[in-house]
């Protein structure tokens, strides 16, 4: 198919075809990401869209390597994630985003019970996290007072 290009920089080119690639570390390495090195809210919807052509396991690739990304980048401070599926994408690199970014959003999120449970947990150890939207998740696994404290 045709490629839609998201960024590009002196001939580099970062499409969504090579942000869905399972070694995306290598490629991200090579081109530094400098454009988003001043970046401080990044959206999932600026790299999946309803409208693209993709499997799930590309699209889960993708939420894996934007969470990997705002994790270890200290510039990045809201995460916009609303209606992905994050179910198998990985408890602690979940519980990492919430521990070091100011603002995440997993609006209408499928999220795993026990993925759930850990990041209603760790919100109130974050001392970056100032607002967090979970809205429309099922709560009926958590603990009333798990919810009070968070």
């Amino acid at each position: 198919g045709c490629r839609e290009n998201l960024w590009s920089w002196r001939n580099v080119i970062l499409s969504r075809q090579k942000l869905s690639r399972f070694d995306v570390d290598d490629e991200l390495e090579v081109i530094k990401m400098e454009r988003f090195n001043y970046k401080k809210k990044i959206s999932i919807r600026d790299y999946v869209s309803d409208s693209l052509e993709m499997d799930e396991a590309q699209t889960r690739n993708i939420f894996r390597n934007v969470l990997k990304y705002c994790r270890s980048k200290d510039h990045v401070r809201e995460l916009r994630m609303e209606e992905a599926n994050l179910v198998n994408i990985g408890t602690s690199l979940l519980s990492e985003c919430i521990l070091k970014l100011e603002s995440v959003n997993f609006r209408h999120c499928k999220i795993a019970k026990k993925d759930l449970l850990t990041i209603v947990s760790k919100i109130p150890c974050s001392q970056h996290l100032k607002s967090i939207n979970l809205s429309f998740l099922n709560f009926s696994s958590i603990a009333p007072h798990m919810l009070q404290e968070a």
